[in-house]
């Protein structure tokens, strides 16, 4: 026997609109995408290479609760990936290179294979689940009516993509973004600054710790407009934040001293002479 009520349904509800508005998003991004655009895992960002982990597993994990008739279970493993670790983490990071980075830049196009990748893992994995909604995705990514997401398997998992130490590794990193993401948090409920974007952050944190963000830009991954690093002995990262010093960007919104009269960053600037210029 099931229950039954608004409640329940309005629960039901807030669920599906997350998983539609993770196809949503997929979509936007994936625009326009085409295969000479692809870049070979080798020369993928880090974070991508993270990305393809958790799809190799999800992959892994819902083929043997589908071989176990957990169907229940897969449900919600499917709905906490997109709501914890791609909107709330990935998609959150990358809206920043998917709307004003280069184009035609490896770390964007790098950025758009993961995630060909990762659409199409998705759009199988809820075919049977949300059927309607897999296949008005399927169509409106292939443009093709005589294709049909219900015609497709679940893809073979890629032994390439599993990568236990780099996940181990972005655990870690997710776990101190997420002590600045409550300190920022803090900051704009006492109206000290209104979006992360305005926020200077410094993290007092171990050697260990800091070498975790090496080769990468920890304001990117904050969501902010500026990091400092402060190197001490400490278990637990310190997090303080204090508001950016500089102009803001009129097209990516960073606050950055390096703004000066035209209103845009030098980033920015070289986008826009490169493509419209």
């Amino acid at each position: 026997d099931l229950r039954i009520g608004p409640e329940i349904i309005k629960h039901h509800t807030d669920h599906y609109r997350r998983l539609r508005n993770t196809l949503r998003y997929l979509l936007g991004s994936l625009n326009d995408f085409s295969k000479n655009e692809k870049v070979d895992y080798d020369n993928l960002h880090q974070l991508e290479k993270w990305l393809l982990h958790r799809t190799y597993e999800m992959n892994n994990s819902i083929k043997e609760k589908i071989e176990g008739y957990q169907f229940h279970a897969i449900y919600t493993e499917v709905h906490n990936f997109c709501t914890i670790e791609l909107s709330s983490f990935y998609f959150e990071i990358r809206k920043d290179l998917l709307y004003c980075g280069d184009s035609e830049s490896l770390e964007r196009r790098g950025c758009r294979t993961a995630l060909d990748i990762l659409f199409k893992h998705l759009t199988t994995w809820l075919a049977p689940i949300l059927c309607f909604t897999a296949e008005e995705a399927w169509q409106c990514y292939v443009k093709d009516k005589k294709d049909s997401i219900h015609l497709k398997t679940i893809p073979d998992s890629n032994y390439k993509w599993k990568d236990d130490d780099l996940n181990n590794k972005w655990k870690r990193i997710r776990y101190i973004r997420s002590l600045v993401l409550s300190e920022i948090e803090e900051v704009r409920n006492k109206n000290i600054i209104k979006s992360s974007l305005q926020a200077s952050v410094e993290i007092t944190l171990s050697q260990n710790d800091r070498n975790l963000f090496k080769n990468l830009i920890a304001a990117d991954l904050f969501i902010t407009s500026e990091v400092n690093f402060l190197i001490e002995e400490v278990q637990t990262p310190i997090v303080k934040i204090s508001s950016s010093s500089g102009n803001k960007c009129d097209r990516c919104w960073k606050i950055l001293v390096e703004v000066k009269d035209d209103g845009i960053c030098k980033r920015c600037s070289d986008v826009i002479k490169k493509h419209y210029s």
